[in-house]
């Protein structure tokens, strides 16, 4: 996921990614309201295919995995045009169809303000390397 964000890779989001799954993204509103702003849509390749100059990196993983189905929560941060954007945490529903890991189910934080409290002391933790 975070190399197909990071490379722009709509063919690799699409491969990864279960069609009609869900994506969801709690943010807060512009306003600066108590609320979170959630948005919701359905996973289609087309909705992959958006031109970006982002890259998204993340640590400390915690993986649950039981027959067929796992959950990844994964702390990130997300930069655009080489400057941070915001952190916050990633949490995907993952399924084992036809002996392959796919993502049913995407949902992540966008928190600006989190980012020093959330990156690891250890940089050589982010993943993907370099």
């Amino acid at each position: 996921f975070m190399q197909a964000i990071s490379t722009n890779d709509s063919a690799l989001m699409a491969e990864i990614r279960i069609e009609g799954g869900s994506t969801i993204v709690s943010r807060r509103d512009s306003a600066g309201g108590e609320a979170p702003l959630v948005t919701r849509r359905v996973f289609t390749p087309s909705t992959s295919a958006r031109p970006s100059t982002g890259k998204e990196r993340y640590w400390d993983p915690v993986v649950h995995v039981r027959g067929g189905i796992a959950v990844v929560w994964t702390p990130y941060e997300y930069w655009n045009d080489g400057k941070s954007s915001h952190c916050g945490i990633d949490v995907f529903d993952l399924m084992k169809e036809n002996g392959v890991w796919r993502i049913a189910n995407a949902m992540w934080t966008v928190e600006p303000e989190a980012c020093a409290a959330l990156r690891p002391a250890d940089p050589s933790k982010l993943r993907p390397k370099g």
